[in-house]
């Protein structure tokens, strides 16, 4: 069987007019400040900032060994839910992190998540491929992997 992977990162757009936003602030604050080391400072620690933001990255494969995640640069390994611990799954519209859902989230920039049902705890990891995540798990499913996947009868 042909396992889901996927990676996610934040979108170069928003990469380019955070810099765009950062380097015009600074310039036009440039006249208006005495310390200007300190005005460059704060400017190159925005810059810094968003840089992380660019190599930030959402790595996700889900096979017939369990559901495999990681947050770079946050996580270095992946971390693996093997399919034992694992309850129920879904695939619903996700509200960003911290809203109204204060379930733990792995996302970037989407509002389609997999909820990961286990014993104590649940966890939403984001996707931009909802139909075809939706397919894969449905074929494990199908091969023998103990696991209820709602909306799927």
């Amino acid at each position: 069987m042909t396992p889901f992977i996927e990676t996610q990162t934040y979108s170069p757009i928003s990469e380019i007019i955070g810099v765009l936003v950062i380097l015009a602030g600074t310039v036009a604050a440039w006249r208006f400040v005495t310390k200007k080391i300190a005005l460059l400072a704060f400017a190159s620690g925005l810059l810094s900032l968003v840089a992380f933001f660019a190599i930030e990255k959402l790595e996700t494969r889900i096979d017939e060994h369990g559901i495999h995640y990681r947050m770079f640069p946050w996580q270095l390994t992946m971390k693996v839910i093997p399919w034992e611990d694992v309850l129920s799954v879904s695939i619903k519209k996700h509200i960003p992190s911290g809203r109204y859902d204060p379930t733990p989230a792995y996302e970037i920039e989407d509002y389609n998540g997999l909820y990961i049902h286990m014993n104590k705890r649940t966890l939403v990891i984001g996707t931009k491929k909802p139909a075809e995540m939706r397919a894969v798990l449905a074929g494990l499913r199908n091969a023998g992997i103990n696991m209820y996947l709602y909306g799927d009868q």
